[in-house]
């Protein structure tokens, strides 16, 4: 029999990109709330686990510390440069509270996902909030601050693995593209 996990944690829901912003993390919860109705994580085959934030040096293993550090100081009163510079601030990428640590919580359960494949200790895996392809290098792109399947894959290639990435949405990750190009 195989064990499956699901990596969840109000935490991942709970922040607020903005009323009018089409993408709402409260949906996740939703879903998480559906599935256990259904008896989903009843099994004993069946597991839920915390993600864990991801340090800077996650991130630097495809962000440049200049964006990083920018995400970081968003919500300061730091004067680091101009929003547009970064792509944040306006459109598809609007600031909101604790953006950096609910991006960082993102990219940390992709992280955690991969290392748990890695072990052994899962066949199969989900990380309901992963999928944020398109942020690029330097900056955010369609609702994506920082780039989670990337980080996960260069976890993966960094412990010898040969990763296969299928993307399955409606428009390429084309932040996943530019890194592995």
């Amino acid at each position: 029999m195989s064990n499956s996990t699901f990596i969840y944690d109000n935490a991942l829901s709970s922040y607020n990109i903005g009323n009018n912003h089409p993408m709402k993390p409260i949906r996740l919860s939703y879903v998480f709330e559906l599935l256990k109705s259904y008896g989903i994580f009843s099994s004993p085959n069946t597991t839920i686990i915390k993600p864990q934030i991801a340090s800077e040096k996650d991130l630097l293993l495809f962000h440049t510390p200049e964006y990083i550090n920018a995400v970081k100081n968003l919500n300061s009163n730091t004067n680091y440069t101009t929003p547009n510079e970064f792509n944040i601030g306006y459109g598809d990428n609007p600031t909101y509270p604790n953006m950096y640590e609910s991006a960082t919580l993102v990219v940390g359960a992709s992280i955690l996902a991969a290392n748990q494949i890695y072990s052994g200790k899962y066949s199969s895996i989900f990380n309901i909030a992963g999928g944020l392809h398109h942020a690029m290098p330097n900056n955010a792109s369609g609702f994506c601050i920082f780039n989670d399947p990337v980080i996960a894959i260069k976890t993966l290639l960094d412990l010898g693995l040969k990763v296969a990435y299928i993307d399955i949405d409606c428009h390429h990750g084309d932040g996943v593209q530019q890194a592995f190009y």
